[in-house]
């Protein structure tokens, strides 16, 4: 080679051996033509030595070669700078730099595409190699490898090398080589290697996550490959779990021999085609494994291509079994409730939180057309589509709103009437709020019950018992007049008779007519029938008792009773009763009395009835049993206690006194 081609070579690439064979051919075209530019030189040397004439004939000749070897030298020097621009090139694509370390004179030489590399070191006059090799991670060992091979003129080469200013990783080759003048120069040769570097980093971490991803596939999926015909050609432990097969018994054989006889041909040949087609086909099949059972599977099979033509078959399935039989449990309870909820003879609807159907049984719609409208609709679509009144709809969404509100069950009564007859059919509804555990509203339920045999009932009986009130308010009216009379004519017996102790009896006779007479004229006054207010009848029935019997009318009565009241059952007894007390505190209370007064408390804690009658008289006289009085006022009280089943006291301290208490009854018609 060329001497003036090797100082360009060491110049711009150190190492020849690592140019490409098309640069060294050009190289060697170049030297070629060095090489005949010296032969050159030395004809015209040998002309010079030639006569004059020859001179003369050799300068023509001469002329003519120059001319020649001019223009080829022209092209052969563009052609020398094009492969010395390509080389600079070469070596910028490549990522390579060059350091040349004279071993004579120590000079060091540094590569354009180094300084490209390490702009840091452009402009500086001297270069210190340890300072630079400090630049790297391990930087001591890499010296010390670089010292050894100049020192024992060995050839080195040094990977992953990270630089960590520039944050490059760089390989290093050190070789030795010999110029022209047979001197020696060290020229170490960096390659930038971080594209490299970061392709396997990237390929390292993407095989590690594939790895990651293929373990999850094996342990969660069940993985099969097939190849073009269909023949199995690999399977995963979870494969051989879940069918029951051994890998050696499913190597070879076809997917068939899980056939579990659910799916037609049809299901088949739909799925051949897709894959065939090049397609993704996602399904699920039931299977059956070696023993007999059936299991579900989520099926995705994935044909690849190679070179255009399917090379295989992968399949990638999920055992849904559990999913599948839950969901025909479920499917199988709700047709089960469906049915239910439909053959019960009530109307029943299920919504949701807007009002909409859901569901709604044929005996609330009897029209299949209507119920198949009404799911996802609500009561203002049905009222808009079949022009009725929207009243309805409007009432019934302010009701579900009201219950979704209160989030209690709201209930109203609905009268339906018959377009044929005109008889009114009355249904009780009621929206029902359903939550779940968490208390979040799931559904509102709604259902009607026909009650229009009772709203009828009711109804009649309502207008039997405004016919029973007005005769029993003919029965009051009536017993009052007759005990009137009664009293009218005692009254005329007592304007005849002059006797004291005739008209005594008889007045106490009144008394008691009175008592009974009173209970009937107030029952018929207030309408009711049923109760007595206690306060209002013994204010009145006492000032005409008093009246009647203290002429001089020093004798006071006290009434302290709330809201009591009492059915005309137990209202009779305890007013007679009033009457005995009341009568013999007149006869015999008012005697050396100045301030004579009856005292009446009542009491009334729920149906538990407490009375007090006591007077500030003399009372009973010394020595008398109250147990064996045997007057006749005294059995009578004792009487009437028994009929209102009291339980009693009696004293007698100072005046007389008699508490008892009851229970109160409601009033049978």
């Amino acid at each position: 080679m060329h001497r003036l081609l090797k100082r360009q070579i060491k110049q711009h690439f150190s190492n020849y051996d690592a140019l490409t064979d098309e640069v060294k051919s050009f190289v060697e075209l170049v030297g070629e033509t060095y090489s005949e530019y010296d032969n050159d030189l030395a004809q015209v040397e040998h002309i010079l030595k030639l006569s004059s004439q020859e001179l003369f004939v050799a300068n023509k000749e001469l002329d003519a070669i120059n001319k020649k070897n001019e223009d080829v030298i022209n092209l052969r020097t563009k052609n020398l700078k094009k492969t010395q621009f390509t080389i600079e090139s070469a070596e910028k694509i490549a990522g390579f730099c060059s350091i040349s370390i004279h071993l004579v004179n120590g000079s060091i030489e540094l590569s354009p595409q180094f300084r490209k590399i390490f702009p840091k070191y452009n402009g500086v006059a001297s270069f210190d190699l340890k300072s630079f090799i400090g630049e790297f991670e391990s930087e001591q060992k890499i010296y010390e490898k670089i010292s050894r091979a100049i020192s024992n003129k060995e050839r080195l080469g040094l990977d992953d090398l990270y630089h960590k200013p520039t944050k490059f990783y760089f390989e290093l080759t050190c070789d030795i080589l010999t110029d022209k003048d047979q001197e020696q120069i060290i020229v170490l040769v960096l390659h930038n290697v971080t594209g490299r570097k970061q392709l396997e980093k990237e390929r390292e971490a993407m095989s590690e996550d594939m790895s990651r991803f293929m373990q999850a596939i094996n342990t969660s999926a069940i993985v099969s490959a097939t190849s073009a015909d269909g023949t199995i050609t690999f399977v995963n432990k979870t494969f051989c779990e879940i069918s029951g097969y051994s890998e050696s018994e499913l190597l070879g054989q076809k997917h068939n021999i899980l056939n579990s006889g659910f799916h037609d041909s049809d299901f088949f040949q739909e799925m051949y085609r897709t894959i065939c087609g090049g397609n993704i086909w996602k399904g699920i099949i039931r299977n059956k494994a070696k023993n007999g059972n059936y299991y579900w599977v989520d099926s995705t099979i994935i044909p690849f291509l190679k070179e255009g033509i399917i090379d295989q078959f992968i399949s990638i399935r999920f055992d849904i079994t559990e999913k599948v039989n839950a969901s025909q449990v479920i499917a199988d309870q709700r047709n089960f409730y469906e049915s239910i909820l439909n053959n019960i003879p009530v109307d029943i609807a299920i919504f949701n939180e807007h009002h909409q159907y859901l569901f709604v049984n044929p005996y609330a719609v009897k029209s299949v057309e209507i119920r198949q409208f009404l799911i996802n609709k609500t009561d203002f679509d049905y009222c808009h589509n079949y022009q009725k009144s929207v009243l309805i709809a409007e009432h019934r969404r302010e009701l579900f709103n009201k219950a979704l509100e209160t989030r209690s069950v709201v209930e109203f009564t609905d009268e339906v009437k018959n377009n044929a007859d005109g008889k009114s059919r009355f249904i009780l509804r009621r929206f029902y709020p359903i939550y779940n555990a968490a208390n979040e509203f799931m559904l509102m339920a709604g259902y009607g019950i026909d009650i229009t045999e009772n709203v009828l009932n009711t109804i009649a009986v309502q207008e039997s018992l405004l016919e029973k009130e007005a005769l029993l308010g003919e029965v009051h009216h009536r017993v009052k007049n007759n005990l009137a009379l009664i009293v009218g004519l005692i009254e005329m017996q007592l304007f005849n008779n002059k006797d004291d102790a005739f008209r005594l009896q008889m007045q106490i006779v009144l008394s008691r007519l009175n008592a009974i007479a009173l209970i009937h004229d107030k029952l018929y006054k207030s309408g009711s029938f049923s109760n007595i207010k206690l306060s209002e009848y013994f204010n009145e029935f006492l000032t005409m008792s008093f009246r009647a019997f203290d002429k001089s009318g020093i004798a006071k009565f006290k009434v302290e009773c709330g809201e009591v009241y009492l059915s005309a059952k137990q209202a009779i007894p305890l007013a007679l009763l009033l009457n005995e007390i009341s009568t013999n505190f007149l006869k015999y209370g008012v005697i050396d009395n100045n301030l004579p007064l009856l005292y009446v408390a009542i009491s009334q804690e729920e149906d538990n009835l407490t009375v007090r009658l006591s007077d500030n008289g003399s009372g009973i006289p010394p020595g008398v049993n109250l147990d064996n009085v045997k007057s006749l006022g005294f059995r009578l009280i004792k009487i009437f206690l028994k009929q209102l089943k009291a339980n009693h006291t009696i004293s007698n301290d100072p005046g007389f006194t008699l508490d008892f208490s009851f229970i109160r009854q409601p009033d049978k018609i």
